[in-house]
């Protein structure tokens, strides 16, 4: 985008500035060039360079014809770089892969030229309807609800103080009418508005072109990058052309200003959790599963991280571990959704082929190599990597995942570490400090391997450190079993005993079937003696649990 206003800024530059023409017109050319070859995204908005010639070609006495032949002179040398450019990009370019950006609108007019018209015209009203009004609709929406977080004040604090600041600001500008060199006002609101609506349209066709649309789903609006430009010179000039008065203009820009403002705040902080949460699964993943065989699918109910994609979770999670050495084209992991993919296999789920493919990247696998996970931070703390033989009653998670849970195979789990190189730190940042839910996946590996007396130990010294089932802090009591299991295996039954208790009267009779189908299995796997039964008969009694 830099590229695209250096060049445009250097044309101009050359027409104003005969001695140096050669020059600016050589930077201009450069700009042009090197923001093609970085990205296509910009290429439409390109289109707006005759304009721009237009305008500054002053009317003077000449006629439209002389006019025109000016503008086409200066317009030459960009037009026959822009249009070495398309062909290049739609006849020539050597892709490793399918074009993902392939012109299929474009091709799609030479086979039915009515109807692909027709559709082209829905798409670009619906998406400069987007680009142009209703992309206000979010920053009007300034997170009014019943619990406000004391991040929304902040923000309503700092965008009020910009309004009042950019207030101030044009209030106090000089606001003497622009002339020409014969005395008359220049309503150069005009020319704005011309060029802003016309930017805004050209700036979405590479979209367009290869059948995108702006409002498609949360990554499109990445299209509408190069429409900003237009957005905002023709926003500008309606309220040049509207508010005629200064105060009107100063409060209407402080306005919209301001409610941007928080807009913007609020998306930086929604980016900011979102990170959190990931670099917190990620290092969560690698303390529960410190290597995965390669071949591994990673399940969830539904996609991890809002407006992410399930191809950038794949990615950092083919980066947390090494890959193995073959096709550097074959990935080692890939995470799917249970929805809609499984949706219907609940019954018959194993050995169901698995081929993705992004780009140039690929994952083959089946569901009988599979790893189930839940993560869901608004109701629990940690990661959960599923194990079929002990979550199957778990009241938090869903139908369709307790359905599909057999599918889990933890035993794909290797205890240690293949390479002291990974995570790698530049990406994950260095080992997060241990909190709860590192004690929580050490003692769920130390339970997969049967270390007892490990998880007897991590349940000391969280108990030490003031964690307790009790503490509104921590979410589901989940997450203290692999600890009870871990007490009851070395025989500390009075501890198991109570850490169950605390546990399920966080919510009882959501609790207490998952508490006793534990102590069930305990009482399976663990030697008789007088105080597991004692205990045993006091938890049965208490949870009210069937025989």
């Amino acid at each position: 985008y830099v590229l695209f206003f250096v060049s445009i800024a250097a044309m101009i530059r050359a027409y104003r500035n005969a001695h140096q023409f050669y020059l600016w017109t050589a930077i201009a050319l450069m700009g042009l060039l090197l923001q093609l070859s970085i990205t296509e995204y910009f290429v439409g908005i390109e289109l707006i360079r005759p304009l721009v010639i237009w305008v500054m070609i002053p009317a003077g006495d000449l006629s439209l014809r002389r006019r025109l032949l000016t503008m086409f002179k200066i317009y030459l040398p960009y037009l026959l770089a822009f249009a070495g450019y398309v062909v290049w990009r739609l006849f020539f370019i050597q892709l490793s892969g399918e074009d993902p950006y392939r012109a299929n609108t474009l091709y799609a007019f030479f086979e039915s030229p009515l109807a692909t018209l027709i559709d082209l015209a829905k798409v670009v009203v619906i998406d400069s309807f987007y680009v142009l009004v209703a992309s206000w609709a979010d920053a009007l929406n300034i997170g009014l609800s019943n619990l406000i977080p004391r991040f929304v004040f902040l923000a309503w604090g700092i965008g009020l103080l910009c309004a009042l600041f950019v207030f101030a600001y044009l209030f106090r500008l000089d606001d003497a009418p622009t002339v020409d060199d014969g005395g008359n006002t220049v309503g150069w609101y005009h020319e704005a508005m011309m060029i802003g609506l016309l930017a805004a349209l050209f700036g979405c066709i590479p979209a367009w072109i290869t059948g995108r649309k702006v409002i498609e789903d949360f990554h499109a609006n990445r299209y509408a990058l190069p429409a900003m430009f237009g957005g905002s010179l023709l926003t500008v000039a309606l309220l040049e052309w509207f508010c005629r008065r200064k105060l009107q203009k100063s409060i209407a820009l402080a306005a919209l200003i301001g409610l941007a403002v928080i807009l913007h705040l609020r998306v930086a902080d929604e980016y900011r959790q979102i990170w959190k949460n990931q670099i917190d699964f990620y290092w969560q993943l690698y303390w529960r599963a410190p290597y995965i065989e390669p071949g591994t699918a990673v399940f969830s109910d539904d996609e991890l991280f809002p407006n992410q994609g399930r191809f950038s979770t794949s990615a950092a999670i083919n980066l947390l571990y090494p890959q193995p050495e073959r096709s550097p084209q074959l990935l080692a992991y890939w995470h799917f959704g249970l929805r809609p993919k499984l949706t219907y296999a609940a019954r018959n789920p194993f050995d169901i082929p698995l081929y993705t493919q992004f780009r140039s990247l690929v994952f083959e696998g089946t569901t009988s190599s599979a790893l189930l996970v839940h993560f869901d931070p608004q109701r629990a703390d940690c990661l959960w990597l599923l194990d079929p033989t002990r979550d199957m009653d778990d009241p938090d998670i869903s139908m369709l995942t307790r359905e599909l849970l057999q599918l889990s195979k933890i035993e794909r789990i290797r205890e240690q570490p293949v390479s002291s190189q990974y995570p790698p730190p530049d990406l994950f940042g260095n080992r997060r400090a241990q909190n709860w839910c590192y004690y929580y996946q050490k003692a769920e590996l130390a339970r997969q391997f049967g270390k007892w007396e490990q998880i007897a130990e991590l349940a000391d010294h969280v108990r030490s450190q003031g964690y307790r089932p009790d503490d509104g802090r921590y979410k589901p009591p989940h997450e203290w079993l692999p600890f009870i299991e871990g007490y009851a295996h070395v025989e500390r039954w009075e501890d198991a005993e109570e850490l169950t208790l605390a546990s399920a009267y966080v919510e009882v009779l959501k609790y207490a079937p998952r508490f006793c189908s534990q102590w069930k299995r305990m009482l399976k796997e663990t030697p008789f003696s007088q105080e597991r039964e004692e205990a045993a008969r006091r938890v049965f009694s208490e949870l009210q649990c069937t025989p």
